[in-house]
């Protein structure tokens, strides 16, 4: 009985976890689609739930939904996963900024498991997420992809919104990655004047989810760091935490697929990289990967060996032992 109550608790926190991800879960269900839907871009964000089957990776999902998307007339010119989307702070700023430069407006969220839910949206304006809180919102759900897109189609046909959408790609674009993400120079190494300086370290939701004494697991892990360095809360800006907390430096994260964290923080291919930086064998399950960025000049600190988990606290603790042994190696 104790153990069945145990794997209650622990799923009930991961599905608390994917809902406080979920970008739909701060929209407002109003059953009104955005006005200019049929005449601007749109990017669709899919979420393939786990139990979901292997047939229905997000790619499969984008191939099957963009044919009624096209007859709906809606521009989706672009599709992602959502778990890369939202892989961390930085790859998430990144992919606003796509979004913000292709002069995209509307958002399409698709979420499967058994069945298929599709959300549609504006895209968010105020830079801080794929969606403004308690923005109106439109949402089917169907048994699968092209249903979920003849729903839509038949929305926006009982609206009579305006149609201009005419160029719209026969075959769904798919995007793995962003250029644009905030990494202006990245070093495999730790930075050397951390000792004078404080580290901020966010306390990430993914923090909490784990246990209710969570902080005291993190705690427990920096225990590691040999400098000086404080929790703080996620989401504060950067200027925040230099000019006004007194942090020069900030620990990052990324989760999501190996080859995403490779493509994000430049590593060469494995067969190219020197042994300590190559990958293990890829499962195809989301690793932590754990990094610090110098906040006024932008330099990323990725560390000396690839040491990413699907654990964040292995992940993290990895990430710190190769910190004191490289100080260890620099005191000699």
């Amino acid at each position: 009985m104790k153990h069945l109550l145990l794997l209650l608790i622990a799923l009930c926190l991961v599905f608390s976890g994917v809902a406080q991800n979920n970008p739909v879960s701060q929209l407002s269900i109003s059953q009104k689609l955005p006005a200019e839907l049929l005449k601007s871009r749109s990017v669709v964000v899919i979420n393939v739930m786990q139990g979901a089957g292997g047939q229905n990776s997000w790619e499969a999902v984008a191939k099957a939904l963009h044919p009624g998307l096209r007859k709906a007339g809606i521009d989706a010119v672009a599709y992602y996963e959502l778990g890369n989307v939202l892989s961390g702070p930085d790859a998430t700023s990144g992919f606003l900024r796509d979004f913000q430069q292709r002069d995209i407006q509307n958002i399409i969220l698709v979420d499967k498991g058994s069945d298929i839910t599709l959300t549609v949206a504006p895209i968010g304006k105020k830079g801080l997420g794929l969606v403004d809180a308690g923005t109106a919102a439109w949402q089917t759900k169907a048994a699968a992809p092209a249903d979920a897109a003849e729903a839509l189609y038949l929305a926006a046909n009982a609206e009579k919104l305006h149609l201009s959408n005419f160029l719209i790609p026969e075959a769904p674009e798919l995007f793995y990655t962003t250029d644009n993400i905030n990494i202006k120079k990245r070093f495999f190494s730790y930075p050397l004047d951390l000792k004078f300086d404080k580290l901020a370290v966010p306390r990430y939701a993914f923090m909490k989810t784990s246990s209710s004494d969570s902080l005291s697991a993190l705690k427990s892990i920096m225990q590691l760091y040999p400098y000086e360095w404080g929790v703080t809360e996620p989401g504060t800006a950067e200027d925040v935490l230099r000019m006004k907390q007194g942090y020069p430096y900030v620990l990052l994260y990324l989760y999501t697929a190996q080859d995403n964290l490779r493509r994000f923080l430049t590593y060469a291919p494995n067969e190219e990289s020197p042994l300590e930086l190559q990958a293990g064998p890829d499962t195809g399950e989301p690793l932590y990967k754990f990094y610090i960025r110098h906040i006024p000049s932008g330099d990323v600190y990725a560390g000396s060996s690839w040491d990413a988990s699907a654990d964040w606290q292995t992940a993290l603790n990895n990430f710190l032992q190769g910190l004191r042994k490289e100080q260890a190696a620099n005191l000699k």
